[in-house]
């Protein structure tokens, strides 16, 4: 927002909006006081064995006032505490649905306690504002529960409030996505759905004004059942201190965007080696995927996710053309270099990044068909041709021989692949590997 304003001054008027979905969302972080040890608002998660809470199974963070049990089957007891801080005093409605035993104590003193109640509980408590209060959850059952509430005054805007105001603009900005909360090292995520009901919110808005950009800030994937919908998708990753400025820049046009992704975003978590394959847990990996890692277990089992590996677009388009290679054959200790022309076909000065991808047409063990071995990043302005170039070596061509414990680049032909994405491939080329 302040961005925003920094960039268009006075002359255009940007109305800010929170949006809220019309379902039941957790307590937001802004009332959380309690800190996991990164530093972001988090709910202590505690596990037990059986219903005496005697023998703890768990000790945890999560993000919100929420939790789903692993299984319909299996029968779940924990806790969940923090520290509430009220932003106003006055009455806080709090709102719980359940499946399953729930209770809820403020300071010691039970406010609520529910079993499998499928329809909304309230229950109106006068807090103040600046004060600490210490909440605590117990749960047991099989099932899941949200605790939320409506504070006064109110920081988000109804579903109703936000659709008129985004049908009367001329743009709309979503810019949510994940928190350091939500996105963080030593709490592993439970799904791959942005939370607190965004994509409901990012669906509607995308329905209800074409000219709407989906600005997500995240550290990893999240599902975008929304994603034919849209027109205009930004990754913003975690920009840091200035990053306000730098995608007004960016959304204004005046600086062109060149980033490519490094990592896949799939259409659904399902679609993930670890959890296709069964090899996701909280003790153990194996890595069942093999040399399938990343990019290539999503070739190799011809599953087409919503970004593929290298992708990204700018406000310029590129035309790749005239690929050569230095020699025909790659002699062991020696190099190939390969180079092909880059042209900025468009009116916009911009910057693309090549990337080539090898494959090795015949080996005697399982090799991804593609591996990436190599980028160049080239900028280019409007119209203008450039040459790029990438050298191979032998390390570039060799895979890790468990017979010999050592790299090993066998003799045989390789294919070179040049290209925007590992699934945008503009040209070929070939080339033989020989020991002499």
């Amino acid at each position: 927002m302040q961005g925003l304003r920094n960039k268009f001054g006075p002359d255009v008027n940007i109305q800010v909006m929170r949006a809220q979905s019309a379902n039941l969302t957790p307590i937001p972080s802004d009332y959380i006081a309690s800190k996991h040890w990164t530093g972001t608002p988090a709910w202590k998660l505690t596990k037990y064995q059986d219903e005496t809470r005697q023998e703890l199974t768990l000790d945890d963070w999560v993000v919100d006032a929420q939790y789903k049990t692993e299984n319909n089957l299996t029968e779940e007891f924990l806790s969940l505490k923090a520290t509430i801080k009220p932003l106003d005093t006055g009455i806080h409605m709090l709102k719980v649905k359940a499946l399953g035993a729930f209770k809820l104590k403020i300071n010691g003193n039970e406010v609520i306690n529910i079993v499998n109640n499928k329809s909304l509980v309230t229950n109106d408590i006068n807090l103040s504002a600046n004060e600490n209060y210490e909440f605590e959850i117990e749960y047991s059952g099989h099932g899941e529960f949200v605790l939320g509430w409506d504070a006064p005054g109110n920081l988000f805007n109804s579903e109703q409030q936000y659709l008129a105001a985004a049908k009367k603009a001329d743009a709309v900005i979503y810019f949510g996505g994940l928190s350091h909360a939500d996105d963080r090292e030593s709490v592993d995520r439970t799904h791959m759905f942005l939370p607190n009901a965004q994509d409901e919110a990012i669906n509607k808005l995308l329905t209800v004004n074409k000219n709407t950009i989906v600005f997500l800030i995240a550290g990893s994937a999240v599902e975008m059942p929304w994603v034919d919908k849209a027109n205009a998708i930004v990754w913003g990753w975690y920009g840091g201190m200035e990053a306000g400025n730098a995608f007004a820049d960016m959304l204004t046009g005046d600086i062109n965007p060149s980033g490519k992704m490094p990592i896949t975003l799939p259409k659904k978590l399902t679609d993930t080696a670890p959890i296709m394959l069964n090899d996701y847990n909280e003790k153990e990996s194996l890595y069942s995927e093999g040399v399938y890692i990343g990019y290539r277990w999503f070739e190799q089992q011809d599953i087409k996710p919503n970004f593929y590996f290298g992708h990204g677009l700018s406000y310029s388009s590129f035309a790749y053309s005239n690929i050569k290679l230095s020699t025909g054959t790659f002699i062991k200790d020696q190099t190939l270099t390969v180079t092909a022309t880059v042209t900025n076909n468009s009116t916009v000065a911009g910057a693309e990044i090549v990337q080539l991808y090898l494959h090795d047409k015949v080996a005697s063990v399982e090799r991804p068909y593609k591996e990436l071995k190599g980028f160049d990043k080239v900028f280019l302005r409007a119209g203008e041709s450039k040459q790029v170039s990438i050298t191979l070596t032998q390390r570039d061509l060799s895979f890790w021989d468990v017979n010999t414990n050592d790299w090993l680049a066998e003799v045989g032909q390789f294919e070179v692949l040049l290209g925007a994405s590992v699934e945008d491939i503009k040209l070929k080329g070939t080339f033989n590997y020989v020991t002499k």
